[in-house]
């Protein structure tokens, strides 16, 4: 009987230490799952066939059309943004308190309204979906030019 209770004590005693472990290894896996992979918060249409970008500086409005009107599988014109989007890193944030404004692109995909939008405040930049706000890890200009 003693080697009975014995063997259920060292049980217990590996499941706690093996629950410790888990429990561990998951806040180590909750600080990393900060980071928001761009294809997760949108995703471009397949194909897309037009990118329209509104980019907005010091009250000045400059409007890009990127690609075609008609699908030409051939048209790699709008590849450049696709591949720019989808290499930022995000994380997740609140919307800051003091927004200016100086600078953002506003990205209409295929037509549709309000797809998404890469503001820039200062040395931070940030992704809009959704009413959602991402701050940019590794910011850069988009290739609208």
């Amino acid at each position: 009987m003693k080697k009975f209770t014995a063997f259920i004590l060292i049980e217990m005693f590996i499941f706690i230490l093996g629950g410790c472990k888990s429990a561990t290894s998951q806040s180590i896996n909750t600080k990393t799952s900060s980071d928001i992979d761009a294809a997760s918060i949108y995703s471009f249409p397949e194909p897309t066939i037009q990118v329209q970008v509104t980019h907005f500086l010091n009250d000045t409005e400059t409007e890009f059309i990127i690609g075609s009107d008609i699908y030409d599988p051939k048209d790699t014109s709008v590849s450049p943004i696709l591949n720019w989007f989808y290499e930022l890193e995000l994380k997740a944030c609140e919307k800051p308190d003091n927004i200016t404004e100086n600078e953002y692109y506003d990205f209409v995909v295929d037509g549709k309204f309000g797809s998404f939008r890469y503001e820039v405040q200062d040395e931070q930049a940030f992704i809009i979906v959704r009413k959602q706000w991402y701050e940019v890890k590794n910011p850069s200009t988009p290739p609208v030019e």
